[in-house]
């Protein structure tokens, strides 16, 4: 029996960031729609700033989670406008990238003699231990990089309210770069804003 890599790997995208803006509404609703948008226009530039920066400082191997970078815009049109950075595909996945931004600790089977994983050429790999990696923080490096931006940002639009991504958004029982990770288990995936829903949806039923 060998325990497989595979299935310690969520899809979904990681979130690194999000502005939420504190916008008050005005006199009309032309002036709204108006202020509105230009809120969209300003987080629309430093959306691409934060992600041409954070494609300078990630690591490049195969430039998978290089080229997943990019940022969108919520509630289009409405007080609740919001900027969302992400990052992951299933060519990178949150194992991955949570491992090189905080680092991994060295794992081994839990019950199985070997791990067992698939290579992207398809080659079958079996090992009796992953060694630990040191932290290789590129977000935070890019969002320093951005900082005079996103001071000019607040300015000019008030509180962002910026929601990082952190090591402790994962409880280390269950962190993604553990043995072990359950990525199906709504109780101990990452506390994105969709999955603490499903957090209170499953634990109110």
């Amino acid at each position: 029996m060998f325990d497989s890599l595979s299935n310690l790997f969520a899809k979904a995208r990681v979130e690194l960031v999000s502005f939420r803006p504190h916008i008050e509404d005005e006199d009309t609703r032309e002036q709204t729609v108006k202020k509105i948008r230009e809120v969209e226009k300003l987080l629309r530039e430093y959306g691409e700033l934060l992600v041409e920066a954070c494609k300078r400082e990630c690591p490049v191997r195969s430039g998978a989670t290089r080229d997943s970078i990019r940022y969108r815009i919520e509630n289009r049109d409405s007080v609740l406008i919001t900027l969302v950075v992400t990052v992951g595909n299933s060519e990178s996945r949150e194992v991955a990238i949570r491992s090189v931004l905080f680092g991994r600790r060295g794992f081994k089977p839990i019950r199985a003699r070997a791990l067992r994983f698939v290579t992207r050429d398809g080659r079958v790999i079996y090992t009796a231990r992953v060694r630990g990696t040191l932290a290789n923080d590129w977000f935070m490096r890019a969002w320093n990089a951005t900082a005079n931006a996103r001071r000019t940002l607040a300015r000019r639009i008030g509180d962002l309210s910026p929601r990082k991504i952190a090591q402790s958004d994962v409880p280390l029982k269950n962190a993604p770069n553990i043995a072990g990770y359950k990525p199906n288990n709504p109780a101990v995936i990452p506390n994105t804003r969709r999955n603490i829903r499903r957090n209170q949806f499953f634990r109110s039923r």
